[in-house]
């Protein structure tokens, strides 16, 4: 479970969040508009957009595991004791 505003929501994995979904779009969108730029921006503009926007769900998907991982560790490190 995971806090947010005044209410509880049960997120299974980063897939789940909102801001990740968007991110999804996001990269879908850049995709369909570099298809329309010009050739000769392919390994330049093009490729810098497309590994950008493909970063942002990356690293949302990345930090929602480093969170999990800390989480887990803080409630074995409580069974333990």
């Amino acid at each position: 479970w995971v806090w947010h505003s005044a209410f509880m929501v049960y997120v299974q994995s980063h897939k789940d969040l909102v801001v990740w979904q968007k991110s999804i779009s996001l990269v879908k969108e850049v995709y369909l508009a570099t298809g329309h730029m010009p050739k000769d921006e392919r390994f330049g503009l093009v490729s810098q957009m497309k590994r950008s926007s493909v970063s942002i769900p990356s690293n949302i998907a990345e930090g929602y595991i480093a969170e999990l991982e800390h989480k887990l560790l803080f409630l074995a490190s409580c069974i333990t004791r």
